[in-house]
């Protein structure tokens, strides 16, 4: 499979420092790096999904990344905090057995961090190293039998991430959204799937940024099937 070359990165002026850090982590990567102008592009995605993993590049730096975690490798190297323009990281994570991954990096620019879960895995709460994050998506990628393979470490932390936008978990078992959830000031979209969620609170209603939320496969008593019809009253999207 053909990888990206030092010399291109170099021609998009990506420092030099910058350039060697993304061939070195790459060389861990079952996937070749492949620079792309549109990083979020689905329809690109769909077609080479399993031929490359993309970066993209802005303003002669690394601002949009994906990257690989497995059991012989599990953690992040140090050295990505290198990429101090680092905006979107998409981490893609395979069965690291009894390994724990990490991700814990300080990366203070980092707004968008997306999670793929594959075989067994459990999920650190190192969210808190990314004080600009305001995106977080965490996928389960495994087939329906595989699915309670992938769990949180501490699944009631998912909770104390209050300067999120955007809060997607999909396929993963969750505590009960507590009351605090009126703390998401500025939440406007929250999608959570197959979460064994029984229980959502009457504070949700206070969320004025809320504009969207999905709750579907979620066992929801009538309780919250009355707050998510009122909801919906304010005008909110509401799929359960």
């Amino acid at each position: 499979m053909r990888k990206i070359r030092k010399e291109t990165l170099l021609k998009h002026g990506v420092r030099e420092e910058e350039a060697d850090m993304v061939l070195d982590i790459s060389k861990r990567f079952s996937l070749p790096l492949k620079l792309v102008n549109d990083f979020d592009d689905d329809e690109v995605r769909r077609q080479y999904e399993k031929e490359f993993y993309y970066f993209s590049i802005h303003n002669a730096h690394i601002s949009q990344l994906e990257a690989e975690l497995d059991e012989y490798f599990p953690s992040l190297p140090k050295s990505m905090e290198k990429l101090s323009h680092l905006k979107t990281l998409y981490l893609h994570i395979f069965d690291t057995k009894n390994r724990l991954p990490s991700f814990q990096l300080n990366m203070e620019n980092l707004g968008w961090l997306k999670l793929l879960l594959f075989g067994n895995a459990k999920i650190p709460h190192h969210f808190a190293t990314f004080p600009d994050l305001d995106i977080l998506q965490i996928e389960n990628r495994n087939r329906p039998s595989k699915r309670k393979n992938v769990s949180f470490e501490n699944p009631e932390k998912i909770w104390e991430l209050e300067d999120l936008t955007t809060l997607t978990v999909l396929y993963i078992e969750l505590t009960d959204i507590p009351e605090s959830i009126k703390k998401f000031k500025s939440l406007w979209r929250l999608t959570l799937w197959n979460n064994g969620i029984i229980h959502i609170p009457s504070s949700l209603l206070e969320l004025e940024n809320l504009k969207f939320i999905d709750l579907r496969r979620n066992p929801l008593d009538s309780e919250s099937v009355n707050i998510l019809m009122k909801l919906r009253e304010k005008g909110l999207i509401v799929n359960y």
